[in-house]
Order: C-alpha cells, then structure tokens, then sequence
C-alpha cells in the first residue's frame, strides 16, 4: 500500500501518520512512498503540518501540504477550487489515510467520498478509529454501532473492506490477515501490540497502551476502491 505509491492523507492534523510512513521507508526501501499529500482545511493546522514534515522529512521523502475540504459541493467535488491541482486530482492517489478523524457521524459522508474521489481503481483506503462520535444505542454498543455506520457508508460507494478472506486471495497481504481481528475485518489494538513483542507501551506514548486502545474500541478498517 506504500511501496513507490502516491498516499495522501484526510485530517493530517499534525502530520504524524504519514510523517511515520516516511520516516519507515528512510528505515526499509520497502515502504518507501513515491509522494506523500498530507490534507487538512486548517490554515494554522497546515502550518504545524508543514513544519513538523520538514523537519522530519525534507530531502528524505518527497511530500506536499495542501488545503482540502471533504466531500461534495453543489458544484461536485471534482469542481471544487482546491481540487484543480494536478496533484489531487480524481483517481490520483494510491492510498488513501485517515486518521482519528470521525468526531461527528455527519462527516463520514463526505469523507468516504473524499476518499473515493481521489482514489484509483484498486487503491487502499486505511480508517484508522477512535469511536468519538455521539450515536444513539447503548454506552456499551457505542464501538460496534460507529463500525457498521462506517461499513454502511462504504458499501453506498465502490468501496470493499478488505477481511481475512480477502486477504487470503491477494498475493502480498497474508500479513494484514494475520493482524484481522476475530471479526474478520478489522485490526485491533491488540494485534499491534503482538507486531511489537507482546509489549503493552507504544512507541509514540508513556501516557496510553494497546490495552487502553482495545478497552475503547479503537480500530483499523481497509477498504478497496474495485
């Protein structure tokens, strides 16, 4: 999903999803990108972003901070200003990443289709979820409730979620199927924390665990554009 591709992030925030794609193919050629777009609609968030890629990245990885809202106008998303770049333009992205990003269930609308716009036939679109936003069922149900509004919202569009079964057809994915929960399409806290030698700290944090991660619900989802 990264070797030698174009990979563009929704929500970059500060950057630090892809600002770790990178720095892991200066590490191993074998994931290393061919460009990396990190998005946000943030002017203040896009200057944090562009500082923190720099600093990280420049002359290592090729990269670009763009502007980008979601979704569709009444114009059509293809006629928005912003996406007149030839650098975001539809199917021009290999994979497609999210971060942390669903706060409000109204945005997952635009998302999905922010995503798919941009992504080429085959391309990877990789959720990675906190269930943050409100949802009406009850405080125990929260997790699942967000996932299947998630999974709903995909299959309006062209969008396949990769699951073990998948997996176990496509040639160079037996390592996502490894890491597939036991609901056969997502990845979970847990099974990241095995990657790491069972040990519960992540790397990026002393404040929060794998364990913690798991306790609410956090998830990466994979889809496919077919």
């Amino acid at each position: 999903m990264f070797l030698d591709k174009n990979v563009c992030e929704l929500g970059a925030g500060t950057g630090a999803s892809l600002v770790a794609v990178g720095l892991a193919g200066t590490h191993d050629e074998h994931y290393m990108p061919s460009l990396l777009t990190l998005t946000d609609n943030d002017p203040r968030v896009l200057e944090l972003c562009d500082h923190n890629c720099i600093i990280n990245l420049e002359d290592l990885v090729r990269f670009q901070v763009l502007p980008l809202d979601w979704g569709k106008d009444d114009h059509n998303l293809e006629q928005q200003t912003l996406l007149d770049r030839e650098e975001l333009r539809a199917s021009s992205q290999n994979t497609v990443v999210a971060t942390d990003v669903i706060y409000d269930l109204s945005a997952l609308k635009p998302l999905m289709e922010t995503a798919y716009f941009l992504l080429m036939n085959g391309g990877f679109f990789v959720l990675s979820h906190v269930p943050r936003a409100s949802i009406d069922c009850e405080l125990k149900d929260i997790g699942n409730a967000i996932e299947q509004r998630i999974l709903d919202e995909a299959a309006k569009l062209n969008f396949t979620v990769i699951t073990k079964h998948a997996c176990s057809k496509s040639a160079g994915m037996t390592d996502i199927a490894v890491l597939i929960g036991k609901n056969n399409y997502a990845i979970r806290p847990n099974a990241l924390m095995d990657v790491w030698g069972g040990e519960a700290k992540m790397m990026s944090s002393d404040d929060c665990d794998f364990l913690e991660l798991d306790s609410v619900g956090a998830s990466i989802i994979i889809f496919r554009k077919e």
